[in-house]
């Protein structure tokens, strides 16, 4: 019962982007959170891909409930870790990726295939 309204909360922010959106940011970091880990794994994978659509769902294909709170749920879910395995704007993507937030890398961001995380397959900016 719980994906529902999440569906629901992710429907009102962004078409009622201006009303919504801000007020929901308050509290879109804890409640996705504390569900998230009290949710199956299968409600758990539907839950991911709504947070993926958060990055670009704000105007100006920002991120929905800010920079900041992306930033939190994502780490929450994923930790240093994103899993890529979606459309990104100009850039054709065949399989899964990872990309690893680094410290050490000019860029910040490294980019590894999904099977063995472990060699660059290239860095972007």
């Amino acid at each position: 019962m719980k994906l529902p309204c999440f569906y629901l909360l992710d429907a009102i922010a962004k078409n009622v982007f201006d009303v919504y959106a801000s007020v929901f940011s308050r509290i879109v970091v804890s409640l996705f959170v504390d569900t998230y880990f009290q949710v199956d794994s299968n409600t758990r994978v539907k839950m991911e891909e709504m947070l993926l659509t958060w990055r670009t769902a704000g105007p100006d294909y920002s991120e929905l409930f800010g920079s900041d709170s992306q930033l939190q749920l994502q780490t929450a879910v994923w930790g240093d870790q994103v899993c890529v395995n979606a459309f990104v704007p100009l850039i054709s993507i065949e399989s899964s990726l990872v990309i690893r937030i680094e410290r050490s890398s000019p860029s910040g961001i490294a980019i590894y295939p999904w099977s063995d995380g472990t060699s660059s397959a290239s860095e972007s900016t």
